[in-house]
């Protein structure tokens, strides 16, 4: 059994085995706990995502920006004038 599968079985097998249990009267849990295999996965990639956009953004001196690229030579052209020119 390859590590994709496990990872696809094992939370669907655990939804079920406390679904029964849940529905046998042995756990008196929230129903959010018991179908927590289904969106705590969903949850953590969205909260792993999030990080990373954050982290993308956030230059590495603490300064925001959305736009890290620069091309060759350091300037950046706008409308016809470069960032730099000191107009």
């Amino acid at each position: 059994m390859n590590q994709y599968t496990l990872a696809v079985w094992f939370p669907g097998a655990l939804l079920l085995l406390l679904l029964t249990l849940k529905l046998a009267d042995v756990l008196t849990w929230s129903w959010w706990w018991i179908t927590t295999p289904v969106w705590l996965p969903t949850v953590l990639m969205l909260g792993f995502l999030a990080a990373v956009a954050v982290i993308g953004v956030v230059k590495p001196n603490g300064r925001f920006s959305l736009d890290q690229r620069r091309p060759p030579g350091g300037t950046v052209r706008l409308g016809g004038l470069r960032a730099n020119d000191p107009r």
